[in-house]
């Protein structure tokens, strides 16, 4: 074998090695992920608590008017995706937009997902503002969303239409049959201890400010005709 031919060799002996190891750490990032070993640091609950404060029944409704989409939905399933959440769900009625999607099954990215901290070595939780969850399977949501809109060819090979929210939106999910109440604050509160929440709140005058905010939406929306 000559000079070359062992270089080649090790190379590709190398790069064998390095897709090995990628693939372990890659699957131990997402079994972690998994079992809801994703920690809520501290700088997500101060950042939680300095958007509520800021938070106004009136800079809401102004925000939402701005969406192209209002949908009453029932959250069917979920995954993780590249920082993010791909929520699937069943529209029940569409309040703006297109009404052909009356009846039909979406899918909206949910900027709620977990990232790696070298510096603290564990997952950290992330969502739009620090104070959105992700909404669960099984429960219904007054929805406001845009349409992703894709090259055709691209569209063609999806199995459901896309909806994203902009990262600027302080409330963009309304939950229909359930009131907002606040996590129990602890040390090392991880993704487990909070999916089944509808927001990042910690105690009961966030937590009524934010069921406040929901109703007036619910209020004028829901009750359109």
């Amino acid at each position: 074998m000559n000079k070359l031919s062992k270089i080649c060799a090790m190379l590709i002996v190398l790069i064998l090695l390095m897709s090995a190891a990628f693939g372990v750490v890659t699957k131990n990032s997402y079994k972690e992920f998994e079992e809801d070993a994703a920690l809520v640091d501290k700088l997500i609950i101060e950042n939680s608590e300095s958007w509520i404060k800021h938070i106004e029944g009136k800079k809401v409704q102004k925000q939402l008017k701005k969406v192209g989409y209002i949908f009453l939905v029932t959250a069917t399933s979920s995954e993780r995706v590249f920082r993010g959440t791909k929520t699937i769900l069943n529209v029940e009625r569409v309040i703006k937009g297109d009404i052909n999607y009356s009846e039909k099954t979406i899918a909206l990215y949910e900027s709620a997902f977990t990232n790696y901290s070298k510096v603290t070595e564990v997952f950290l939780f992330r969502s739009m503002n620090n104070l959105s969850i992700g909404m669960q399977p099984g429960r219904r949501y007054l929805v406001f969303a845009d349409k992703v809109e894709y090259a055709q060819e691209y569209k063609e090979t999806l199995p459901y239409d896309e909806f994203i929210v902009d990262w600027d939106y302080y409330m963009y999910y309304f939950p229909i049959d359930s009131q907002i109440k606040p996590i129990e604050p602890k040390d090392n509160l991880t993704y487990g201890d909070i999916k089944n929440f509808d927001y990042i709140c910690f105690n009961e005058k966030d937590a009524d400010k934010l069921e406040r905010i929901k109703n007036s939406v619910l209020d004028e929306y829901l009750n359109e005709e």
